[in-house]
């Protein structure tokens, strides 16, 4: 299952950064690695999809992570649909 949230930190010399998951619970560890080869650069408040997984030592980490698609729009407010 994905887990949505946004890139908190990121440090590009070592390649790793914190995500902190829009449920909300401690920020998760996500190294370069966990990016999609040819990706993008990940950048800081950049919303993302992942999966938790647990790390070898314990804690969680993100895995797979990928740009989050914008937030579509599902309603139309009343104003806009009586302009159209």
């Amino acid at each position: 299952m994905s887990t949505y949230g946004v890139l908190k930190a990121w440090d590009e010399e070592r390649g790793f950064g914190f995500i902190e998951p829009a449920q909300g619970g401690k920020d998760v560890f996500v190294r370069a690695t966990a990016f999609a080869p040819g990706s993008e650069r990940p950048q800081v408040k950049q919303r993302v999809r992942f999966q938790l997984e647990i790390g070898p030592e314990g804690q969680a980490q993100a895995s797979q992570v990928e740009p989050a698609l914008p937030a579509t729009r599902l309603s139309v407010s009343r104003d806009e649909a009586a302009a159209h």
